[in-house]
């Protein structure tokens, strides 16, 4: 049901393989797992935030006008997703805008039907306190959501407080992006991930994860904060391996001036040499 701008179709060749275009991800690897996430400031002291979810509800109800960040209500759990962070962490700890507009994205009858997540297999990446990945798994899907191994503990913490409402529906794992993911059981048929690009060193990684959770069938959907233009190199890399839509987060919210988007991806299909 997705629909928004679109951009041209390229097919992309053979020979460009994550594994040659991407080259040697040894270096990434390295700086990634030193850089992308710094170590926590202190033990970590989570507080409950409550974020408006009406979920299926919501979208049968032509998508109630959800203010963007808007506080849910702690007596009325089904109209709430629980997001237990710690404000003085960074990163993964702690919500982020672009996590807000996934939500306000699930919310919108114009890009989300009903029953598009119920019962597919869906998998977060870098998923931080699990925004998410949660509010997909409140529409239905069955979601893994995945992180460095230091910040399972908050992700577990935020599956447990919204047990409610996702029921066995989903579940934590480790992931390194760049590293091996196929115990994971790609493809998946949803790849998500919100506010996941910080440093050029993870660019090559996390397009390497994409690629291997990912196949033709496969629908990537992307929520992304504009702050350091480096990252745009990011979506340059990206066309060698995906076509892609965006929506602006003016669709989302009228008037708004974030520079948020959403990218819905899908993998470009191989061409392949003719046989001589």
């Amino acid at each position: 049901m997705i629909s928004s701008s679109s951009s041209t179709l390229i097919q992309r060749n053979e020979k460009e393989d994550p594994e040659v275009v991407l080259g040697d991800l040894e270096y990434c690897w390295k700086s990634l797992k030193h850089s992308q996430l710094p170590p926590k400031k202190h033990d970590l002291d989570v507080k409950p935030t409550y974020v408006r979810f009406y979920g299926a509800r919501g979208l049968e109800d032509d998508g109630k006008q959800i203010v963007l960040g808007e506080e849910g209500d702690s007596e009325r759990p089904e109209t709430s997703i629980v997001i237990q962070q710690d404000p003085l962490q960074e990163r993964g700890y702690r919500l982020w805008k672009a996590a807000h507009y996934f939500i306000r994205f699930l919310q919108a009858p114009k890009y989300v039907s009903v029953d598009m997540f119920v019962g597919k297999r869906v998998i977060e990446i870098g998923a931080g306190t699990g925004l998410a990945g949660l509010g997909v798994a409140c529409l239905g899907a069955n979601v893994i959501l995945t992180d460095l191994p230091s910040v399972l503990k908050i992700l577990e913490i935020n599956v447990e407080a919204n047990r409610n409402r996702v029921e066995d529906r989903c579940v934590v794992s480790p992931l390194v992006w760049g590293e091996d993911c196929s115990s994971l059981g790609p493809p998946f048929d949803f790849v998500i991930a919100s506010d996941v690009l910080y440093t050029q060193e993870s660019h090559k990684p996390l397009l390497k994860t994409l690629c291997a959770l990912s196949d033709q069938n496969t629908t990537v959907i992307m929520a992304y904060e504009r702050r350091r233009k480096i990252n745009d190199k990011f979506f340059k890399l990206v066309r060698k391996f995906f076509e892609f839509k965006v929506i602006s987060a003016k669709e989302l919210v009228e008037g708004s001036e974030d520079e948020v988007t959403i990218y819905i991806m899908k993998k470009l299909p191989v061409i392949e040499k003719p046989k001589t």
